[in-house]
Order: structure tokens, then sequence, then C-alpha cells
């Protein structure tokens, strides 16, 4: 990667120094407040600050900061998320509670030109993984291994931003599991085993339907890793994570963003700055490709926009049951033979606007269907398949086959869903949702 466009790209992407610093200012405002409190309260805990703003791999324009609260080991596991809440509100900051496998905390603080967004999470004191009860209790020990590793490459940090930015320009980055990309932890992890993001681009060339990483050689392969792993191993990319070594940092990777990955990599001959330009997708240009696309194909279009607001509910559940509903409603359509040529998931957590496309082979299906039943020597079940029946039953390939009668035959009679109806076919809540719009 040639050095004028990486300084280009990290003038671009790196907070210059008066932004970081008056950043840092407003966190450490707020750590001073909580430990303030905390020690009012007797409570024995110290805030850490960790994910990217932690480890100095933030991007420009991003203020959201990862707080963990480390809570002595003596205090009982099930009160931390008791016990932070109180300092929240003895300190009179404003939060929202999120559910997790420890509820933790969301909200802004600081002046409107340097807010930033908080997440605070209850942790345990703790400094190697045996002591850990929640998986969470080690993420402050990720910052520290980073940290070390910066010692070997000044340039590490760097990288990291250059990694990201080219991870978020590709549509590749995100593990939350309505999006199934490469998370920071795990573009982290990529550039501290290969050094620099063109050194990652050229070794992913290489790499085939399934790569395995151990940046610590924990294990001699992958076979014994493997079998620590359980279901873990069966993912295109397993990564060994640097701190849980029964952990593969790299499962929430789906098989379709890995192979889109190799893609990218082995069509790059060299980088330019379009390889880092992020191209944002609005809802009116997908709804008008999909209805172009259908016109001029011979295609029926359908398409559902959902409006919603994240208030109350964390981004990763609210696109996570969006993702599950566009699911079932595929299933559903195919369920009555029609027959989905394309489909697309669209999701803009910030607009609060989510669009489901289908483009259907045919909108309208015979009247009757082909209906194979056993083979013609299984005559116990022939029976079976031919009682009630009165339709005429004829032979195809090795089985006794009828003409059933479709109860649905037209896609017009089943595309019509309110909120209530989608809730019920998803069988999860879905307040969230503002309103549904159907367009044909």
């Amino acid at each position: 990667m040639e050095e004028d466009l990486k300084q280009t790209v990290l003038s671009a992407i790196k907070p210059n120094e008066i932004e970081h610093e008056e950043f840092t200012k407003v966190a450490l405002k707020l750590l001073r407040k909580i430990k303030k409190t905390a020690k009012l309260l007797d409570i024995i805990c110290s805030p850490y600050i960790g994910g990217s703003f932690g480890k100095g791999t933030y991007l420009k324009g991003s203020s959201d900061v990862d707080i963990f609260m480390r809570f002595d080991k003596s205090y009982d596991d099930s009160k931390l998320s008791i016990f932070l809440e109180k300092i929240l509100v003895d300190s009179k900051i404003k939060y929202k509670k999120q559910k997790g496998s420890r509820d933790y905390f969301s909200g802004s603080f600081g002046p409107r030109d340097y807010k930033i967004e908080f997440e605070l999470v209850p942790n345990r004191f703790v400094v190697k993984k045996s002591e850990a009860v929640n998986s969470t209790d080690l993420s402050p020990l990720h910052v520290e291994f980073l940290k070390l590793k910066e010692k070997d490459n000044v340039n590490l940090t760097d990288e990291i931003r250059l990694a990201k930015q080219f991870f978020k320009a590709k549509g590749l980055y995100g593990a939350e599991s309505y999006i199934g990309g490469f998370s920071g932890h795990v573009i982290d992890i990529l550039i501290m085993s290969y050094g620099s993001l063109e050194n990652l681009i050229n070794e992913a060339k290489t790499w085939e339907s399934q790569k395995y990483i151990d940046i610590n050689c924990v294990y001699k392969d992958f076979d014994e890793a493997a079998g620590v792993l359980g279901d873990d191993k069966n993912s295109s990319l397993v990564i060994i994570d640097p701190i849980i070594s029964d952990r593969n940092a790299a499962r929430a990777l789906s098989e379709e963003n890995y192979a889109r990955f190799l893609l990218v990599c082995n069509r790059l001959s060299s980088l330019d700055l379009e390889d880092f330009t992020i191209v944002k997708r609005e809802f009116s240009e997908v709804m008008e490709s999909h209805k172009v696309f259908c016109k001029s194909n011979n295609l029926k279009s359908v398409m559902y926009k959902l409006t919603f607001s994240v208030k109350g509910e964390s981004e990763d559940i609210v696109g996570s049951k969006l993702k599950k509903l566009h699911r079932k409603l595929l299933t559903y359509f195919t369920s009555l033979d029609f027959k989905v040529f394309n489909d697309e998931f669209f999701i803009d957590i910030k607009q609060g606007v989510c669009l489901f496309c289908f483009d259907f082979e045919k909108s309208v299906l015979p009247n009757v269907k082909v209906l194979k039943g056993p083979k013609t020597y299984m005559t116990n079940a022939i029976v079976s398949f031919l009682k009630d029946r009165e339709s005429q039953y004829f032979i195809k390939e090795d089985r006794i086959c009828i003409y059933d009668k479709r109860r649905i035959t037209d896609l017009s009679q089943v595309i019509k869903f309110d909120k209530e109806e989608l809730q019920k076919m998803l069988s999860k809540n879905i307040d969230f949702v503002k309103g549904v719009r159907l367009y044909k």
C-alpha cells in the first residue's frame, strides 16, 4: 500500500489530537463521577475503558465508549448489575437498562460537541481466565493483549483503523447477528496476525473454504483445537481467541460474508481510495433497484417497509428479530409454492427503517399441483396416502402421485400483513415496530 494513500486515508478516519483529547476528558470525567459515587456507597469496584476507544483504534466520528465496571470478586455475581444501577442512580446519570448475560447500561454523557455514547458493563475484577464467571469479565484483558502486541508493531493501531475502514467500505463490518460480518475484535486479531491490511489481503488470497488462525499457538493443529471448540469449529473462519482459548472469536461471521471477503481480496491487484470509501445505500435506492429489476425481467416485486424505534431495545436485538421475520416470510411464501427468484434484507438502524424485498417468478399458480406419494411397492403407505382422496392417481418415476388442489393460487391473497400478524408469525414481541407498509 503506497504511503501517500495510507496517509490520505488515515487523515480522513483517524481522530485528530484535539478530538481525542476532548473525548478522553469527557470519558475520564464520567469515570471520576462513578468512582466517587461507588466510594460513597462503599462498593469496591473500578471502571476500565475498553473497546476500540480503550485500544486506541476507534475511527473519527465515533463517540462510543465501552466502560467495564470491575467489581471485587467477593461480590455475588447476581448483584453486580444491581450495584452498578445504584451507582448510576446516585450519580444522577441518565441511562437505559439493556438485557444481556448481565444487565448493562447505555446512555450519553458530556457537552454537545464532545458527547460520548457509553455502554457501562458490570464485570468481575479478574487477571486470568480461570477467575472469570462471564466472558465479559475478560474483555479488559483483550485491551491489554493488544497493547502488548503494539510493542512489536508501532503501526498496529493505524493498520487496524485502515482495516476497519476497508471492511466497512466493503459492507463486511459488524458481528451483530443480522449482519454476520467481521467484528472489530476479529479485525484486531487478523491485523495482529499479519501485521498490516495489505499483508492480510495478500494472505487471504491463499485461503480456501476454511481458514484456521491461532495467534498464540495454543493448539498444535486444527484437529486438536476442534476437539475443544465443539460446534464453533464448523465456521468458515476459525480464530482462536487469544484470551479465551476455547472460543472461536469469528463464530459470528457468516459463510456468505467470508466468501465475499475472499472474492474482494482475490479481485484486488492494489488498494486505492475507492477501497476505503463508504457508499451508503438509501432505502429509496434499494426499493427502486428492485422495481426496475423486476419490471425488466418479468418478475413480480413485493416489498415491505417497516419503520421502527430502538428506544428501550438494543440495536442487535431489533436487527436480529427483523432478520428472522424476513426469513419467516420467505419460508411462508415458499411453503405455498410461490417461488422467490431473489430476495433482500435491508436495514438502516439509525434511520429506523427496514425493507424486505421479494422478487417472485410468478404471482399466479395453477389450480393444482403434483403431490408425490410413497413408492409403488409400499402397499400400506399407499392405502394411507389415497385414503379420503378423490383425485385419480398416476405413476411418476417410482412413486404414486395425485393432482392436489391448491388452497392459494394468487399471490395477492397472502401478501397483506399488519404488525400483529407479523408478530404472530415470528412468535416474538415486536413492539419496536411502528408501521408496516406494503409495496407491489
